[in-house]
């Protein structure tokens, strides 16, 4: 999943959101608040933020993974109340990502190795793992 400057800002504010679902209140001081770090990077990197929030939403889409139906639909609820792309919407692109890089065979940049890694940690590693050598023996070249 690629972030475009035009949808930035939604994401940005389902990536505040759903950190709130994932982490306790008491983790999210102003130090360790990743939102103001994304947001201090978007003031002079606004390619690099965008690259940074999608990292973001992969981890969390990733660690939502193993979450029963009901907070899944309890997480939807609340996304939908604020307008936000639902989590299984998310997961959804999230794994449309991976299926056109599987499709493909091949790994094109560093946004898609770490999608298709999460997706072999969490899964489908037999036919991703391929991909994931060849990739990185390309970048070791």
């Amino acid at each position: 999943m690629k972030v475009q400057a035009q949808d930035y800002e939604q994401m940005r504010a389902w990536l505040a959101h759903m950190f709130q679902e994932v982490f306790p209140a008491e983790l999210m001081t102003p130090g360790a608040d990743p939102i103001i770090h994304l947001d201090r990077l978007a003031s002079t990197a606004p390619a690099k933020a965008r690259e940074g929030l999608r990292m973001a939403i992969n981890g969390i889409v990733e660690m939502t993974d193993g979450w029963g139906q009901e907070r899944v639909a309890a997480a939807d609820n609340g996304l939908r109340e604020r307008n936000l792309p639902t989590l299984t919407e998310m997961r959804g692109r999230f794994s449309q990502l991976v299926d056109r890089v599987a499709r493909r065979g091949s790994i094109e940049n560093e946004g898609e190795y770490y999608a298709v890694r999460n997706a072999a940690e969490l899964a489908d590693g037999e036919r991703l793992w391929p991909l994931l050598a060849k990739y990185e023996e390309w970048i070791a070249r």
